[in-house]
């Protein structure tokens, strides 16, 4: 089964437009090479076993459809920077400053000028690869062009939640998760494309859920007085005992609430021997697995798709088949009066006692 793997976190650059002299276009300098045929031979050049016909197509599809090789393209003509705002409206700066663009035009930056960390400066030439922020609105488009092949943009921190009832803007603002969550349903009369594209929707699938993780973390790190880490005892010990506070460094504190940090697994260990200490040992230990090739998995693939296509699916038919084996044990009584029971955090396993 072809796998997706990442450790750490996921670093994505951007290049300079143009390569040095002597040096081969590469990553977004190929949309400049000018002649269609050459951009098409340097691609099947860089990745061998691929049929150029195909390339050629989509290629141009880029060409003509995408607002940002559109953009691009456009700001070759000067020799100046392009900046890719991270929001349409800066706080602070006028709201109709920074409207989206009506017709096809670059706004040339002045030099000297300070950007948000966030924003995407491009260069003309340069060595120093720009990073790209994993939150930026144009992460998706830039990262997944076949994906998004006419550049519209992904997620960012300014979308709104929409009532459903009454369709209209609300003051909340839609998270990381939820956002993913939504593009990743199956909708009846609707196709969706994510959910076709096999390899590149499982690689698709786990940066996103990177994503999801870094901008907890970035919640975590800015909002560290509303958390009161300053009251957790371990850390004011910690610092009492060395007694040289100048080496703590700066210190983010990962609440229990947070799946997976040394206090979640703390707490999780402190109930089981909470349990065992009021109730006694355990009567059950259920492990709870999926299996691939159930009826309610193989009716919803696409044509042509098996199940390793559709991790979606998996996770979803293993969520509702785990709901209804809990409630036949706890709420039917199946073995039993149950009088504790504790689920691990992602819900695959879990210990009882029942009398």
């Amino acid at each position: 089964m072809p796998m997706f793997k990442i450790k750490g976190q996921i670093y994505h650059g951007a290049g300079s437009f143009l390569p040095f002299d002597n040096a081969d276009h590469q990553f977004l300098q190929l949309y400049f090479i000018g002649n269609a045929e050459d951009e098409a031979d340097r691609r099947c050049a860089i990745i061998t076993n691929t049929r150029r016909q195909i390339i050629f197509d989509l290629q141009n599809i880029f060409h003509e459809h995408n607002e940002l090789v559109q953009v691009f393209k456009t700001s070759l003509a000067d020799d100046r920077k392009i900046v890719i705002r991270a929001d349409k409206t800066p706080v602070g700066e006028h709201a109709r400053r920074f409207n989206a663009q009506t017709v096809v035009e670059v706004a040339i930056v002045i030099v000297g000028e300070q950007f948000n960390n966030r924003d995407i400066v491009l260069h003309r030439r340069n060595e120093q690869l720009e990073r790209v922020s994993e939150t930026h609105r144009c992460y998706d488009a830039l990262q997944y062009p076949i994906l998004f092949w006419s550049g519209q943009e992904g997620y960012n921190f300014s979308i709104k939640l929409i009532n459903p009832v009454n369709g209209r803007e609300g003051t909340k603002k839609v998270n990381a998760m939820n956002y993913y969550a939504y593009r990743l349903q199956i909708r009846q009369n609707q196709d969706n494309l994510l959910l076709r594209c096999r390899a590149l929707f499982h690689q698709y699938i786990v940066d996103m859920y990177a994503k999801i993780e870094s901008e907890r973390f970035y919640f975590l790190r800015f909002n560290q007085a509303k958390l009161r880490s300053e009251e957790y005892v371990h850390l004011r010990d910690s610092i009492n005992n060395d007694g040289n506070a100048q080496n703590v460094g700066t210190m983010i504190i990962l609440p229990s609430s947070y799946v997976g940090s040394p206090r979640h697994m703390f707490d999780y260990a402190q109930e089981a021997m909470s349990y065992v200490r009021r109730y006694g040992r355990s009567d059950l230990f259920i492990a709870f697995t999926c299996n691939p090739q159930w009826e309610e998995i193989s009716e919803l693939l696409f044509v042509g798709q098996t199940s390793k296509d559709r991790h979606d699916i998996l996770a979803r038919v293993f969520r509702q088949k785990l709901k209804s084996l809990m409630d036949l044990i706890v709420k039917d009584g199946a073995f039993g009066s149950v009088q504790c029971i504790q689920l691990n955090g992602r819900n695959e396993v879990c210990l009882m006692r029942i009398f």
